[in-house]
């Protein structure tokens, strides 16, 4: 690694392979790597103008050799270092997502989707199911070490796993209209039939957004929601998410995903 300044800290990506791998694909890597780093180092330190300087790429091998440059005289240089550290530790952490505290998880500000996107692009070059594959990251400066992390096929295949656990919890995931499922944010119901039964679906609703003057068979997903609407059912218009099922091209089914707010319409009075 080259010879450093007080306000940089030298980081190697080692990447290793048995098949080549597609430039497009190593270069997104690099580039979600400089993401997370600037994001994190951000969001912990409040330091804005963080580079990542690619100085090299050793010959012969898969190293590219890289400086985090921080802004002047922002911080010492063992705290420039552990800062390093320390996103080099967060990207490790989506190995151990799935034993975080939900709560943790859905405060944290440093799981959001732009950061689960970039972790994802970082591991994408590993390759699946394979022995003779991996990246490695060593971080060093000024005669200072960070442990090297490396991260195998197996690992790549759990930070997946977790970075689909991170988006549910978010609550970011946007599932997909297909041919038999359609989905709909904050559209207008109206109860047209509903029982405080969970057995069989023997509630209904309008929705004139999807289809005008007819009433289909209507679940709510969250029973709580359910019960806030049945103390005034039908003196409210329902504003809510929804995923509506087909069979056949035909509409059979509304599901209440999420209840934003009940209001009052022309028939009475309702709270939110």
């Amino acid at each position: 690694m080259t010879e450093n300044t007080n306000n940089e800290v030298s980081m190697e990506i080692k990447l290793r392979h048995s098949k080549p791998v597609d430039v497009i694909t190593m270069a997104n890597s690099l580039i979600a790597l400089n993401n997370l780093a600037l994001e994190h180092i951000s969001k912990e330190h409040g330091i804005k103008d963080t580079k990542i300087l690619l100085t090299g790429v050793k010959e012969g091998s898969d190293i590219y050799q890289l400086i985090i440059q921080f802004a002047a005289a922002s911080l010492p240089i063992v705290e420039n270092i552990t800062a390093v550290g320390q996103f080099v530790e967060y990207i490790r952490s989506f190995l151990t997502i799935e034993t975080k505290p939900i709560e943790d998880v859905k405060n944290s500000r440093h799981y959001s989707m732009e950061s689960v996107k970039n972790v994802e692009n970082f591991i994408s070059p590993i390759e699946d199911s394979s022995d003779n594959s991996e990246i490695q990251i060593k971080v060093e400066g000024d005669n200072n070490s960070v442990n090297v992390l490396v991260f195998k096929s197996e690992d790549k295949a759990k930070i997946l796993e977790n970075s689909g656990i991170v988006k549910k919890i978010r609550g970011e995931e946007q599932p997909k209209n297909d041919d038999t499922h359609k989905f709909y944010k904050e559209v207008l119901i109206e109860l047209h039939r509903v029982t405080n039964t969970t057995k069989e679906v023997k509630d209904s609703a309008y929705c004139d957004d999807i289809l005008k003057g007819k009433a289909i068979p209507t679940i709510f997903k969250n029973e709580k929601e359910k019960a806030t609407v049945l103390d005034n059912p039908f003196h409210a218009l329902l504003l809510v998410d929804m995923e509506v099922r087909l069979f056949n091209d035909k509409i059979q089914l509304y599901t209440i995903t999420k209840l934003h707010k009940i209001i009052p319409n022309e028939k009475g009075e309702a709270d939110e």
